[in-house]
């Protein structure tokens, strides 16, 4: 399972399941949680689905590819700049997107590993 390095940057996500909070936000509030949220699926499904899924049945290849400890990611984009980066890891589909930054993206797909991360 690929997970997200402690950098101490961010605080610490335990547990087996996420966990999804809502609560109402006005529009202005969408959009700044959008510029600064990315999400991370991983499943035994093709790179495709996923991106139709999560990211638009418009994303094509970016051109850039990324070489991580995880594997070696390949980026897309959407025509409504949405972002996002895929790679394989034992047999599955790992897709990260996000709406916002694509630097920042870049620099979270980065810091994601496979490693156990010690409680």
């Amino acid at each position: 399972m690929v997970q997200r390095a402690r950098t101490g940057q961010h605080p610490d996500v335990s547990g087996d399941r996420p966990k999804r909070l809502h609560a109402p936000l006005t529009e202005e509030a969408r959009e700044a949680a959008a510029e600064h949220t990315a999400g991370i699926h991983q499943e035994d499904a093709s790179e495709r689905d996923l991106l139709a899924t999560y990211v638009g049945e418009q994303a094509a290849e970016s051109g850039e590819t990324l070489t991580t400890p995880v594997g070696t990611w390949t980026g897309w984009d959407d025509t409504d700049d949405d972002h996002a980066w895929t790679t394989e890891v034992d047999d599955q589909t790992v897709l990260v997107f996000s709406s916002g930054d694509p630097d920042e993206l870049r620099a979270f797909v980065q810091s994601l590993t496979t490693e156990p991360i010690a409680s």
